[in-house]
């Protein structure tokens, strides 16, 4: 979880894009098999809606 904390500090994100990125991959890396929002939304604090928004977002900050 440090390792995962200190990678994401590096990259230049919000506070609340820089949460949703740990928990989301510390469930991929934490759940075996195929994974989708269901599945992340079963292992992780956030609802499948949250989860589902996030992931469909477009945030013109973060294209290069």
């Amino acid at each position: 979880m440090a390792i995962l904390q200190y990678v994401l500090s590096a990259v230049p994100l919000r506070k609340t894009q820089r949460n949703f990125l740990t928990v989301l991959l510390s469930v991929f890396l934490a759940v075996p098999g195929r994974l989708n929002v269901l599945n992340l939304s079963r292992y992780a604090a956030c609802s499948e809606s949250t989860i589902r928004r996030w992931l469909h977002r477009s945030d013109p900050g973060l294209s290069t």
